[in-house]
């Protein structure tokens, strides 16, 4: 799991296809974890938790972490999604707001969502939950304080576009500032 790691480690964010198709066969040998986004700016994609499940059966050297995007979808959708991935090996999930799309809602609060699936973590197989850092201090802090682990985004040295970098908010030094983009 990443939240295990007391190193930073680079990740690559992927869309999955519009379509099914095998192209995270190409994520073989050229990365070793993947962040999984969630039809992002509201363009319909195959599912992240799908896609995702295909990344841990087909290509075991990638460990992908799941974007939860609370946008336009409830708890009971978000939990059933989760309990699906965690039946097909994945183990990892961050949960987000979600871009601003105007026609679309934001149905579940994210804070509640960590919550609701901090008390999952009880009864299911172990799985990591975090949410994003922002570049706003009261917004780590709160974050922190409460042991959720969290993704920062920064500059990726030896790769060019961006990627994330995920740590423990436990065992981090509380003095480490996020870099941005």
């Amino acid at each position: 799991m990443l939240s295990a790691s007391r190193d930073w480690t680079e990740i690559v964010e992927v869309n999955p296809p519009g379509l099914p198709d095998m192209s995270h066969l190409l994520l073989e040998g050229a990365w070793s974890h993947v962040l999984v986004t969630d039809n992002v700016f509201g363009k319909i994609r195959v599912s992240p938790y799908a896609y995702s499940a295909r990344i841990t059966h087909d290509v075991s050297s990638v460990h992908p972490t799941v974007v939860v995007s609370t946008r336009d979808r409830n708890l009971l959708a978000i939990e059933s999604e989760v309990r699906g991935a965690l039946g097909n090996g994945v183990d990892s999930f961050l949960v987000v707001v979600g871009d601003t799309v105007p026609q679309v809602d934001h149905f579940a609060d994210h804070y509640e969502v960590v919550e609701h699936l901090r008390d999952l973590q009880n009864r299911t197989p172990q799985f990591e939950v975090g949410m994003p850092t922002r570049f706003q201090r009261w917004q780590y802090r709160r974050r922190s304080e409460s042991g959720r682990s969290s993704l920062s985004p920064g500059r990726c040295s030896t790769r060019s576009p961006p990627a994330a970098e995920w740590r423990n908010s436990r065992s981090a030094p509380k003095t480490r500032r996020s870099t941005s983009w």
